[in-house]
């Protein structure tokens, strides 16, 4: 329920050289202050400023498949992130990816092409179908260009646990990937090759990752640079 007041209770119980946390931490970043073990972040996006982390470029990896989508012809793409609260979007780096690529064509970033969903991280699946039902809902209806809006012709999803969820409600709504729409996705994660379809995603340096990893790991543990 609370990363942070659970690694209070880890410190206080087994004293730990280190915490490593992966994937994003959904808490608020000031209360890593309260812990006095050294912290590597790895894959977080919402980690605190100033703690060392260990990522991929996720700019160039969003420019990279946006590019790849105006190869292909796409000049309508929208973007979908994520957001535990509300608040604060997932993937900053990876929307500033996009925007540069829009920049490159000459295209401005309007608001509208982002479209963010907040997500109940506890009940994953669930929640995103609803959430992307609503979020996506004009993409969805049978008469696109009513109403003066433009259907886009490929969707970016920042996460490819997010793109399956959405290729199932495409696919719900009677909507067929590739035939209707393209579909990115972002991560390159193994779970990818069950889908129906071939999705095109950015695929992370997973042994890069690891090598710095543990790299960092050995450092801190032995409070080297």
């Amino acid at each position: 329920d609370d990363l942070v007041e659970d690694l209070k209770q880890i410190e206080a119980t087994y004293a730990p050289l280190l915490f490593v946390v992966f994937g994003p931490c959904l808490t608020d970043s000031w209360k890593f202050s309260s812990l006095t073990t050294p912290l590597l972040f790895v894959l977080s996006d919402d980690a605190p400023e100033g703690r060392p982390a260990v990522v991929s470029d996720d700019f160039d990896g969003a420019l990279g498949v946006t590019e790849s989508l105006f190869d292909a012809g796409h000049q309508r793409i929208t973007l979908v992130s994520d957001s535990a609260d509300g608040k604060r979007v997932n993937y900053e780096h990876r929307i500033e990816g996009f925007r540069e690529a829009l920049r490159r064509h000459g295209m401005r970033f309007d608001p509208s092409m982002l479209s963010t969903i907040t997500i109940d991280f506890g009940d994953y699946l669930e929640s995103s179908q609803e959430e992307l039902k609503k979020a996506l809902h004009p993409l969805l209806r049978e008469d696109g260009l009513s109403n003066g809006y433009e259907r886009p012709t490929a969707v970016f999803v920042l996460s490819d646990f997010l793109a399956l969820t959405l290729l199932k409600v495409l696919w719900n709504a009677g909507m067929r990937v590739p035939k209707d729409i393209s579909l990115a996705g972002f991560g390159g994660w193994t779970m990818t090759k069950y889908a129906p379809v071939t999705l095109r995603t950015w695929t992370q340096p997973r042994a890069d990752l690891v090598t710095v990893a543990g790299t960092a790991v050995s450092c801190l543990i032995r409070s080297k640079p």
